[in-house]
């Protein structure tokens, strides 16, 4: 047997962001994370369906040693920032990864869209292939700084950019997942260059 506990909360709403726009933002942000299927339901309904839809795709893939398991699985979104150029949502799940229900793994995604059509955007719509150099070096100096500060061990060759990224007007946060640039038990890392013009 194999059961599911499954809980979230999704926000949509930002006080930058009007009622008209909201609705298209919101359908737009739901297609990229979750699937077309969900944007026609509730938020509360959404989450209730794609648990049972990740259950399904878990029972149908696993293998017998873990047919016996309590999954859980706790999602959490909402809009981070807005202006008039770009909303940028993020998505925090936490779930378990092994048969241990205590054993848990948190995973933080950022997603990029245009303030007025609701278009996702990745890096390539906004910066040029010059600036993407640039980013990724400014990334590996911080976080070599970063290393540093926190007495942790990254893997410097793997620190770029990723398309897990969120813009404010000076700044350019980049996340890495666990296993992505250090161990998995550091979590995920956060990565922010400051000064920068983003538009």
């Amino acid at each position: 047997y194999i059961t599911l506990h499954f809980e979230g909360n999704l926000n949509f709403s930002n006080p930058n962001i009007n009622k008209e726009t909201e609705k298209i933002l919101r359908d737009s942000i739901i297609s990229t994370i979750f699937g077309n299927d969900f944007t026609k339901f509730s938020n509360n309904k959404l989450l209730k369906e794609y648990a049972q839809s990740s259950l399904n795709t878990f029972i149908e893939t696993a293998e017998d040693s873990a047919k016996k398991i309590k999954l859980y699985t706790k999602i959490d979104g909402n809009i981070i920032s807005a202006n008039n150029q770009y909303v940028s949502f993020r998505r925090i799940i936490t779930t378990n990864t092994t048969t241990d229900a205590k054993t848990l793994m948190t995973t933080c995604n950022h997603y990029l869209f245009d303030a007025q059509t609701g278009r996702y955007l990745n890096e390539r719509d906004i910066f040029t292939p010059l600036q993407m150099n640039i980013i990724r070096s400014l990334l590996v100096n911080r976080a070599k700084e970063m290393a540093k500060e926190n007495e942790i061990k990254i893997d410097f060759q793997r620190v770029r950019p990723n398309g897990n990224f969120t813009l404010t007007d000076s700044t350019i946060t980049y996340t890495f997942n666990p296993y992505e640039i250090a161990h998995p038990q550091i979590g995920y890392i956060e990565i922010t260059i400051n000064n920068i013009k983003t538009n």
